[in-house]
């Protein structure tokens, strides 16, 4: 069985996700469960599986907001159980980058369950509008917590557990297909009637969040360089769209 553990940013498309595959036959993933911080109040093996088991079953209220509804039949269940994890993508970054052992406890922990890490990646410009628009932070401030977190990610890509990764824009363009590279990446099956169900909560084309604030040149240069650092970004741009079919575009 593996343990998936979700690390990277808030309002990068974690949430929808973990949604989709917590509907899985073969799935079980908390929302927000926040199971490093189980990990450091000395969790065990039993205790913490019980509480993503709880945290699924009572979870679909989390699933849900004003804006969107990533409730899916078959969470909180599952008839055989091949993959168990919790998605926590924001926070998990943050503790890891300040207590990098913190992998090693978990690993020892889950064992023999293989660990893998699940990173979704959003075009930073509207990931950092979002965290600012959110959190009501100024761009400066979000766009330095989001590299402090990019900062983790790259520590983790040098590590052991293996590494997923998906960007939210594929995925909401073309659900099934990066479902199914999911599945693959996971060793579960390729569950038809979830795909179908999965893809029908999933929008066509993502929310541009970069356009609803404003951007000092200030800022925006600071974004532009510090995503040369990070190779996952290097496809992302300002002034590019993501649409359905046609990918980023001028």
């Amino acid at each position: 069985m593996k343990f998936l553990l979700f690390v990277g940013y808030p309002r990068s498309g974690h949430s929808i996700v973990g949604a989709c595959l917590d509907a899985h036959p073969n799935c079980i993933i908390s929302s927000e469960l926040d199971v490093l911080k189980l990990v450091m109040e000395g969790a065990t093996h039993k205790r913490l599986y019980q509480a993503i088991f709880n945290n699924s079953v009572t979870s679909s209220s989390k699933r849900m907001s004003d804006q969107y509804n990533f409730t899916i039949p078959g969470q909180g269940k599952y008839t055989e159980l091949e993959v168990i994890g919790d998605k926590k993508g924001g926070r998990t970054a943050w503790v890891l980058r300040d207590h990098p052992q913190m992998l090693e406890h978990l690993a020892n922990i889950v064992a023999p369950d293989e660990l893998v890490l699940m990173h979704v990646v959003r075009n930073p410009f509207d990931n950092i509008a979002r965290m600012s628009l959110r959190d009501e932070k100024p761009l400066r401030i979000s766009a330095e917590e989001y590299f402090r977190r990019c900062e983790a990610i790259s520590w983790l890509k040098t590590v052991p557990p293996v590494m997923l990764e998906m960007a939210q824009e594929e995925l909401l363009e073309q659900p099934e297909v990066e479902l199914r590279k999911l599945c693959e990446g996971l060793g579960i099956a390729e569950d038809e009637d979830w795909l179908r169900l999965c893809a029908d909560i999933i929008w066509i084309e993502p929310h541009r969040s970069r356009f609803d604030v404003r951007w000092t040149h200030g800022v925006y240069d600071y974004v532009r360089h510090r995503m040369e650092g990070y190779p996952w970004l290097g496809g992302y741009r300002y002034f590019e769209t993501w649409s359905a079919g046609k990918g980023w575009h001028n």
